[in-house]
């Protein structure tokens, strides 16, 4: 065992530096996060089974092997506490794609690729995805100015991240030439996952706050193209995903002194599924969401949505056979449909 096959990371530098970024066009947060599974499976690699990085070879790989380094995941890497079950079939997904193209360069390991295709997923819970209601909204944007400069972009941000329901790299990775603010139908240009282009319109209040932000934030300053940025150490660059955690964090945590209902985290995410699902119960139609989301399957956008309590009273009572009755009570034809209920005629 461990003389035939190549060393498993061979081609992990063209692979995540090449073939994710350039042939796939995938985004550097995915890049990122299959650097992360890979770097990992080295420390278990080595933790585990002695084998360091100039000695694990694609035949160490098995059955084994895998589900080892799950289970490891899950209690020993090193974290605070360990990998969610949902987190854990990430990574050995990542594994399994670098091994799906390290097969095209050898065949040979044709075998391992259906190997790691047969290994089943650990089986996660079903939670209820959390959103913030009209009120914890309404909260955190008022929380979100303190009519100081910052606050100014925070709110600004809180609310284009809404009403947009953009993805927190599109927003991140947005640039002043991509908002048009002075057209008839004012919207922004976002390059989603896949390269995929849209444009979204933006909402009357997101035009306000973008003026108001881009008089103090952009007057006089042209060689930063990032709509949103910041700068270290004399650099400019754009806001990071760490930038945007804390500043929701810190909102929510003040405004949810005056508003219990806001979710003990909310983070980016959640305000892009809150916008789908407020824009479903208000009864607009899912494929026109899907759009709008920018997601190429409906089957995606079904895991966003989520119906209100009016909508779900709404659908038992126009369900409820005591409704078909109210009218005619005193009608023969009441009778016929309550002799149905108890399978009679």
């Amino acid at each position: 065992m461990g003389n035939g096959k190549p060393f498993f990371y061979t081609y992990t530098n063209e692979y995540l530096h090449k073939y994710i970024p350039k042939q796939r066009e995938m985004s550097e947060y995915t890049e990122k996060s299959y650097t992360d599974a890979l770097s990992l499976f080295r420390r278990y690699a080595l933790e585990k089974h002695g084998l360091s990085v100039d000695k694990l070879k694609f035949d160490h790989i098995n059955f084994d092997f895998i589900t080892g380094f799950t289970e490891w995941l899950k209690t020993d890497a090193g974290e605070k506490k360990g990998d969610s079950a949902q987190t854990c079939n990430l990574r050995v997904s990542a594994i399994r794609s670098y091994v799906k193209f390290a097969m095209s360069k050898d065949v040979g390991l044709a075998s391992l690729w259906i190997l790691l295709k047969g290994i089943p997923s650990i089986k996660t819970v079903q939670t209820v995805k959390e959103i913030l209601s009209e009120n914890a909204l309404r909260a955190m944007i008022e929380n979100s100015s303190k009519n100081n400069r910052l606050g100014l972009r925070n709110t600004t941000l809180l609310v284009l991240m809404y009403d947009s329901a953009c993805r927190i790299d599109e927003i991140l990775n947005l640039r002043l030439i991509d908002v048009y603010l002075d057209t008839a139908l004012p919207n922004i240009f976002v390059m989603g996952k896949g390269k995929k282009e849209r444009n979204i319109p933006l909402m009357e209040r997101t035009v306000e706050y973008l003026k108001e932000y881009i008089t103090v934030f952009r007057n006089n300053i042209q060689d930063i193209p990032y709509m949103f940025y910041n700068i270290i150490k004399g650099v400019a660059g754009p806001l990071s995903q760490d930038c945007i955690a804390k500043m929701l964090k810190k909102t929510a945590n003040q405004a949810r002194i005056d508003c219990p209902e806001i979710p003990e985290k909310v983070h980016s995410h959640m305000l892009r599924r809150t916008r789908a699902t407020h824009l479903y119960q208000l009864g607009h139609d899912i494929y026109w969401i899907a759009r709008f989301l920018g997601h190429e399957s409906i089957e995606t956008t079904k895991e966003y949505l989520s119906p209100s309590m009016e909508q779900m009273r709404h659908a038992l009572e126009s369900s409820d056979p005591e409704n078909d009755f109210k009218v005619t009570v005193n009608t023969e034809d009441y009778e016929k449909k309550r002799a149905r209920l108890y399978g009679i005629r």
